[in-house]
């Protein structure tokens, strides 16, 4: 085979590398959560700040439910959120889990994921 045909062809196994990735990151965020509930921040109220930004993704959910992506984008140009990233990182994970207190925790899962898929990358040896 060509070895300019071989870096051209994607890898045959690229979809079970992700499920692969997919499962640790849910096995992590599974384990970290169960801990949490045990040992952590899920064993009392929220504190402060995890309150501030929760509060600030449900209203921005809710601007996407009533207003749709327009609202939701509105709202961020008319009062921009304090921290944009844990506040998109709790909208994200109520649209995606629901209205549960423990959906923002879970969102983590997509960061695990993107940084077992980050450092895939960057590891790769050619």
């Amino acid at each position: 085979m060509n070895p300019a045909q071989n870096i051209a062809q994607p890898s045959e196994h690229w979809r079970w590398r992700l499920l692969l990735w997919a499962a640790i990151a849910v096995a992590f965020t599974s384990w970290s959560i169960q801990y949490s509930y045990r040992h952590g921040r899920l064993i009392a109220v929220p504190g402060y700040d995890d309150v501030s930004y929760f509060c600030d993704g449900l209203d921005r959910i809710d601007e996407l439910y009533v207003q749709g992506w327009n609202g939701l984008i509105h709202s961020y140009v008319k009062d921009p959120p304090h921290s944009p990233f844990s506040t998109s990182l709790a909208t994200a994970s109520f649209g995606l889990f629901g209205i549960h207190e423990w959906a923002p925790y879970a969102g983590n899962g997509i960061l695990v994921f993107l940084l077992i898929a980050l450092d895939r990358k960057s590891t790769r040896l050619n």
